[in-house]
């Protein structure tokens, strides 16, 4: 269901930004002026790619650390409580 709903909102966002559901057509041209989300190009997009990378990686880890760790009831609870507080820390601190 959770694949069905991703294709759905895929393709209403392209019949959208094609002009299908309103006339005329989004296009494209909007997300380049003014304070549109993608004013810095190429390059700031790529930079918020990797301040979200950056952050997701993290939290993702400690599902993986849990895998191979050798006493997950113990660590795993522990290493979540942790995630809070470095994520509190590199995000006031960058």
């Amino acid at each position: 269901m959770k694949v069905v709903t991703i294709i759905l909102f895929l393709v209403i966002g392209i019949f959208m930004i094609l002009g299908i559901f309103f006339s005329p057509a989004v296009g494209f041209h909007n997300l380049t002026i003014g304070e549109a989300p993608f004013k810095g190009g190429f390059l700031a997009i790529v930079g918020v790619f990797m301040i979200a990378g950056f952050s997701f990686q993290g939290t993702e880890m400690v599902g993986i650390a849990s895998g191979e760790s050798e006493d997950p009831e113990r660590n795993v609870p522990r290493a979540i409580r942790s995630v809070f507080w470095r994520v509190l820390i590199f995000m006031c601190w960058l």
